[in-house]
């Protein structure tokens, strides 16, 4: 009877055979060689870039990688997801890039491409997942500005009506 391999005894296979790691760290290197993005359209062209990377390199996209091949940090792009100090296109476009790998994420889960276990943690870190869910939560992280509470939306809804019937009145 044959004994499964721990993940650990896995990546070590890996990383003896060198091949793995010959031909993903020169790539990965010179992708962050790049520096920072100079303007929006280079911006746009990075991302396009990284995605076709991981595509032809048989490579899972994550925000530390497309972080590292933007020249930033990991916090330094979410800042800009949230619109810290970038203009709105300039977060669109990581918001965008961001939902893309959260998107793929969530399909590899889906598909049973991902052990469910290492799908649960990274979907609760990167996309915010949650066991439960509560109307009242701000989620600053996922660039929303400020939150409506239920009380607030009721209101404006009652608002809307008494508006609605008093134009009809009329």
């Amino acid at each position: 009877m044959s004994r499964k391999k721990s993940p650990q005894q896995k990546f070590d296979e890996v990383v003896q055979s060198n091949q793995y790691v010959n031909q993903t760290l020169p790539l990965l290197m010179a992708l962050a060689s790049q520096g920072k993005p100079k303007d929006v359209d280079q911006l746009k062209q990075r991302i396009t870039d990284f995605f076709n990377f991981c595509a032809a390199n048989n490579l899972r996209p994550g925000v530390e990688m497309l972080s590292s091949c933007l020249g930033v940090s990991r916090v330094a792009f979410w800042h800009w997801c949230n619109g810290t100090n970038c203009s709105l296109e300039w977060a669109e476009c990581c918001r965008i890039a961001r939902q893309t790998i959260m998107t793929f994420l969530e399909q590899t889960a889906l598909s049973g491409k991902l052990n469910p276990a290492t799908a649960i943690f990274l979907l609760k870190n990167w996309a915010g997942y949650r066991d439960t869910i509560s109307f009242d939560d701000e989620r600053p992280d996922l660039g929303i500005e400020a939150r409506v509470s239920v009380k607030e939306i009721s209101a404006s809804i009652a608002g809307l009506i008494d508006q609605k019937e008093r134009t009809e009145n009329e």
